[in-house]
């Protein structure tokens, strides 16, 4: 049964609530939309811990996106870095440091899913 969108939101706000760190609120608050276009089907996919990565907020996404049965991939960092241009030196330094982070990618959807295994792993 597809989650009624208003308790993926109160779920949600009463998460950001949770956290005692004021100076990401707005952000958090965002994000909060951001996950219930994805799970209300408006966009394919919900990056997590690329931008913030506060270590509660992670951990009640991962907890609320289990009970919502969504698929969660931990996968590299997608690099949407324009490179053309710009001296292949920059390029492999760039990848260098994504190379070892890792974020999370949550989706409903299984065509979502198929493309995220196929982003390549940072040299």
């Amino acid at each position: 049964m597809k989650p009624i969108l208003k308790d993926v939101y109160h779920s949600l706000t009463a998460l950001v609530k949770k956290i005692t760190d004021t100076s990401i609120v707005t952000k958090l608050e965002m994000e909060c939309l951001d996950f219930a276009a994805m799970v209300s089907g408006l966009k394919p996919v919900f990056l997590l811990g690329r931008g913030i990565d506060h270590p509660e907020w992670v951990e009640g996404i991962i907890s609320l996106s289990k009970d919502l049965e969504l698929n969660i991939l931990n996968g590299p960092f997608w690099d949407a870095t324009p490179y053309a241009g710009l001296p292949s030196w920059y390029r492999e330094h760039c990848q260098k440091e994504l190379g070892h982070l890792r974020a999370y990618y949550i989706a409903s959807g299984r065509v979502s899913v198929e493309a995220i295994l196929r982003i390549p792993t940072p040299r």
